[in-house]
């Protein structure tokens, strides 16, 4: 098996990067280096409130020793920092604060609303829920170990932080009361990070969602010169087709035989320009339509008159499967033409001896019309890109039969679903309501399933 990330998923963990790396990441570094500073700030003035009012020189020194290793553990380096040196850092600062806390009084002490602004960004900091379960539970062994310091005299609160009285001390309000006031500006700093790094999102995503308009005005602009160019050489190739075989027909002494062939070639030609139209229709809004109770067994079954010629040169079989009285509020010239995409599709990916069907249904309120081919079929990647044309299999194809098609069905409040399975065929299914409600002016097709605004006047 492949274990190569696709180009997509590339993408994506560059994008993740690109968003983790920029200024945010900067940001968050200073705000790091303000934190750590502002931590030990803090605890020098602990150390020198304390001393100043007569803690135990034991305990100073302790004190003191924990803010130098604080300062030597906690440093970040010149270049890119690492996850290892963010473990190092959160680990070192988690190992001092549980420290001052013994140091100080154990559970007791005045330091520990700390704790909350040194812990809260490491949940945002570590990527992985490992790491971040691992951090906790580090934090959860800290406090119980502090939790056991003080139950003896290391972890003792000792005079000045011992209540006096019956109530808490002086030194011992102040110190906290300093305590909540770090917490809360690490706090502040957090989420100003937090701002920092959703900004930078939003105009990210604002710049690619830019990106995918542009690309989508400009792959429309192509699509519609490429209609238009379309039609421009075939109306005349048609006109003379049609005009060739009707004189040939009235003028000229032939069998029926022939008569019949030269019908059937001027209801090509007709069908042709049904299929120039609907490229057209890549370039012009799709009109208005003109609905009526229509029998979908007699669309269906003229569409195989149609292309009964065709399907024999390929030795296809057509079939269809359809109730004659099932009715739908449809536009047939419409519904006739999608399925004249789907069924060239499916004549075209069927080998010879196979069959192609044309099964039609009713379904609650809506009707289906499923056209099912015995071909190679299509990989989820050809599904997918099928959503988005130009798209064809074939070096002469066009690719854009299907997005009429769609188009088509989805103007009627329907949709065209596909389904497939590589050496089994495709399965393409309208689904269409049996009645319809009040339309709005028809949206213009593009590509990427975007859709141009309806003009107005």
């Amino acid at each position: 098996m492949n274990m190569e990330p696709g180009l997509s998923e590339v993408r994506r963990r560059a994008r993740y990067h690109a968003l983790r790396g920029g200024p945010p990441a900067q940001v968050a570094q200073g705000v790091a280096r303000t934190r750590r500073f502002l931590v030990l700030i803090f605890q020098l003035f602990v150390l020198a409130f304390l001393a100043l009012h007569g803690f135990p020189g034991v305990r100073l020194l302790v004190h003191g020793g924990i803010c130098l290793f604080y300062l030597a553990a906690c440093r970040y380096p010149a270049g890119p920092v690492t996850e290892r040196v963010k473990i190092r850092v959160l680990s070192v600062g988690l190992l001092s604060y549980g420290a001052w806390l013994a140091n100080t009084g154990g559970l007791c002490s005045p330091l520990l609303p700390m704790g909350l602004g040194m812990l809260l960004p490491a949940m945002l900091i570590f990527e992985t829920p490992r790491q971040k379960l691992a951090f906790g539970a580090g934090a959860v062994a800290v406090l119980i170990a502090v939790g056991l310091l003080s139950l003896g005299p290391a972890g003792a609160l000792v005079a000045p932080l011992a209540p006096r009285g019956g109530h808490a001390s002086l030194e011992f309000v102040a110190l906290a009361a300093g305590s909540v006031l770090v917490t809360a500006a690490q706090v502040s700093m957090f989420w100003g990070y937090i701002a920092a790094a959703y900004d930078k999102v939003a105009v990210e995503l604002g710049t690619r969602r830019e990106e995918l308009c542009s690309l989508g005005e400009d792959r429309t602009r192509e699509i519609e010169g490429a209609a238009a160019m379309l039609a421009h050489e075939m109306k005349n190739p048609l006109a003379s087709i049609k005009c060739l075989s009707a004189h040939l027909a009235r003028r000229c002494s032939l069998d029926d035989k022939t008569v019949e062939r030269l019908e059937v070639v001027s209801s090509e030609a007709d069908r042709l320009e049904s299929i120039v139209d609907g490229f057209l229709s890549l370039s012009r809004g799709l009109g208005e339509l003109a609905v009526s109770r229509e029998r979908l067994f007699e669309i269906a079954q003229g569409l195989l008159l149609l292309l009964d010629v065709r399907a024999n040169q390929a030795s296809v079989t057509l079939e269809l499967v359809a109730p004659a009285d099932l009715e739908a509020e449809v536009d047939a010239r419409k519904i006739q033409r999608a399925l004249f995409c789907l069924l060239m599709n499916a004549l075209q990916a069927s080998s010879p001896g196979q069959a192609v069907t044309i099964d039609v249904r009713a379904a609650g309120a809506q009707v289906q019309i499923r056209v099912v081919d015995r071909g190679e079929g299509m990989s989820g990647e050809m599904l997918e890109r099928l959503q988005r044309p130009p798209f064809t299999t074939r070096p002469e194809g066009a690719g854009l039969g299907v997005a009429v098609a769609r188009t088509l069905v989805e103007q009627h409040g329907g949709r065209l679903l596909y389904a497939s399975t590589p050496g089994q065929g495709t399965t393409a299914t309208i689904e269409l309501p049996q009645r319809q409600p009040a339309r709005e002016p028809a949206p213009r097709l593009v590509p990427d399933g975007l859709r141009a605004r309806s003009e107005i006047g």
